[in-house]
């Protein structure tokens, strides 16, 4: 009987220095742009969305160094939820511009404010 032993290994450095610490980066400096001064909505929404470029990058440079397959693999689900949470903290930003000015509008005019922001 012939017995065969394959030992398979993985290069994880080349996936943490190349994608996981770069995407942590990313989530970590758009989270910086909340501690910018809340009327300084451009250079916020400017940090965010350079990040989220930066983010999206990413997804493709994974995705071009992976075999394609029809499925999401975890990398992709790791940088898909890298960049939610970047585009949380651009929402957060626009939620915060828009409630200094809805306050002086009066109470409940917060979400009519925020729709007047995000359609400009």
């Amino acid at each position: 009987m012939l017995d065969i032993t394959f030992k398979l290994a993985r290069e994880v450095e080349h996936f943490l220095l190349l994608v996981y610490f770069p995407s942590f980066l990313c989530t970590a400096i758009s989270w910086f742009a909340l501690w910018l001064d809340p009327a300084d909505i451009s250079n916020r929404i400017a940090l965010i969305l350079a990040i989220l470029l930066a983010a999206v990058f990413l997804l493709s440079q994974a995705n071009y160094a992976m075999p394609s397959v029809g499925y999401l693999k975890r990398i992709d689900w790791f940088l898909v939820v890298s960049i939610l949470f970047i585009l949380f903290a651009l929402l957060q930003s626009l939620i915060v511009y828009s409630i200094p000015a809805a306050q002086e509008d009066g109470p409940g005019s917060i979400a009519v404010h925020v729709n007047q922001q995000v359609n400009k």
